[in-house]
């Protein structure tokens, strides 16, 4: 097993001064910035474009719904051209960034000012550490900069999380490590070398959309950047009885044949996940698996340096499902339904909460109940938004948080070994489903079955989750109050 192959893949850290250690050996280095030191795994892509006054630096994959055949490059040099005659160059860059899809972070400057700017969730995550004397260092993972020696974890906090029911990571805004460690969250950027981070979305109310008119655009946008990585890369597909599965479908129907098609069995796996699966694959005549692998001693050793990779911090039991993945994936790109939950009310399942959020009320709907470092970070979070938000706290709440951490976490550890790029992770895409009336994205779903049902009704026939509506189920107002009640009664 060559574990260099495995640790910190895909990971960089861009420092003002020179670094020295092992644990870079065999890494990229590169000048960049005027001066700055970046170095990188071998397997991460990076790219680049300069032109007058103005420098640019991406990691990652960067996608353009409208335009399948633009690369990475060629984006970074149409958004250049667009900010050229602009007399505000950054707020420019924040509207054009707002249609674009992918898993990536943009370095860029202009003139004499550096910021790095994140994906719509942050998928691509930026951890930073100011010294005492001054100097900076920027990672991917706050384990790569405790490797370096510019951190160390709290085990205490560590192993607090560890004894919740549901690992979570760790809650947005906190970081299990020394002091000076700091995440760029989802919706901010970072002013570099000043490491003063600011949030730029939500800056006004989201303004509310008609179903139909949401559900068509959304679909325009998933199906524009689907074309895109397909344009670029193989790719792959899982199928489940599930809603973003069924989703992601069908918006690739016109162009089925491009993908392979998957099914991974575990020992959790419910009937409907491999009955539905098979029904859609007859049906359509799709290229389609089932996989199951047992993990042998070099695969359990490669899924330990992945966990380290990430601070032993992330936890889903899936992960244990990777090389099953892995067998059907190869060399392509999958395609996950992670982000789509935004669409469906995560936090929030039966409808706007009246209860006023607190820190511990947070801590308890987002799997850290009881855990007093979640309770005080959540309470700064809530404190730092903006007082006319413009969108319901429970929802920035699986944005910033769920996404922004633990789906960032979850997607840095797979990719050591795979290659996942969500579709669903685009700006104007998650803002429009937010824009939606709440009953919409409350079960049945509407909002997802639209979309669905327009590209073919048929796919609305078979079962999600493998369960039958019930009367409830399509009258979440009748939820929403009882929680009330009994929110009220035991708050």
């Amino acid at each position: 097993m060559e574990a260099d192959f495995y640790r910190f893949a895909k990971q960089f850290v861009l420092s003002d001064k020179v670094l020295e250690s092992a644990i870079l050996d065999g890494w990229n280095e590169k000048k960049v910035f005027n001066g700055m030191n970046l170095y990188f795994h071998p397997r991460l892509k990076i790219s680049t474009f300069e032109s007058l006054n103005r420098t640019w630096m991406l990691l990652g994959d960067i996608f353009d719904p409208e335009c399948e055949s633009a690369s990475n490059e060629e984006i970074l040099q149409e958004l250049d051209c667009k900010i050229a005659h602009s007399s505000n160059s950054f707020i420019e860059l924040e509207e054009q960034l707002f249609r674009l899809s992918g898993r990536w972070l943009l370095f860029v400057k202009f003139n004499n000012e550096l910021r790095a700017y994140p994906d719509a969730s942050g998928l691509k995550p930026l951890y930073y550490v100011k010294n005492g004397d001054d100097s900076f260092v920027l990672a991917s993972q706050p384990a790569l900069l405790e490797s370096l020696g510019f951190c160390c974890k709290h085990d205490i906090d560590v192993q607090s999380f560890l004894k919740l029911p549901h690992g979570r990571s760790w809650p947005v805004g906190y970081v299990p490590y020394s002091e000076n460690v700091t995440q760029l969250q989802a919706n901010h950027y970072l002013k570099i070398p000043q490491l003063e981070s600011k949030r730029f979305w939500p800056v006004h109310s989201i303004e509310n959309i008609p179903l139909s008119v949401a559900s068509q655009k959304m679909n325009q946008i998933l199906k524009g950047t689907i074309k895109a990585i397909s344009h670029r890369y193989d790719c792959t597909l899982s199928l489940s009885g599930g809603y973003d599965s069924r989703l992601l479908f069908s918006c690739v129907l016109d162009i089925k044949d491009r993908f392979q098609y998957f099914t991974t069995i575990s020992d959790y796996s419910p009937d409907n996940d491999i009955e539905i699966p098979k029904l859609i694959a007859r049906e359509y005549g799709l290229r389609h698996q089932f996989t199951k692998k047992d993990l042998d001693s070099t695969q359990e050793s490669i899924l330990t340096i992945l966990e380290n990779n990430v601070g032993g911090l992330y936890h889903d039991r899936s992960v244990r499902n990777l090389f099953a993945f892995k067998q059907a994936i190869q060399n392509t790109v999958h395609l996950p339904g992670s982000v789509s939950e935004i669409s469906r009310c995560y936090y929030s399942p039966y409808g706007k909460r009246l209860l006023p959020l607190s820190g511990k009320r947070v801590a308890a709907i987002s799997g850290f109940k009881g855990n007093h470092f979640a309770e005080a970070a959540f309470s700064k979070w809530i404190e730092s938004l903006p007082k006319n938000l413009g969108i319901e706290p429970l929802d920035l709440l699986y944005w910033e948080h769920r996404l922004g951490v633990w789906s960032a976490t979850g997607l840095t550890y797979r990719e050591g070994l795979i290659d996942q790029i969500p579709p669903m992770n685009n700006r104007e895409y998650m803002t429009l489903a937010l824009s939606v009336d709440m009953k919409h994205r409350l079960l049945p779903h509407n909002l997802i079955r639209n979309i669905i049902g327009g590209n073919d009704p048929k796919l609305l026939s078979w079962l999600f989750n493998g369960k039958k509506m019930q009367f409830f189920d399509s009258m979440p107002k009748i939820k929403y109050i009882k929680e009330r009640i009994i929110g009220r009664l035991f708050s």
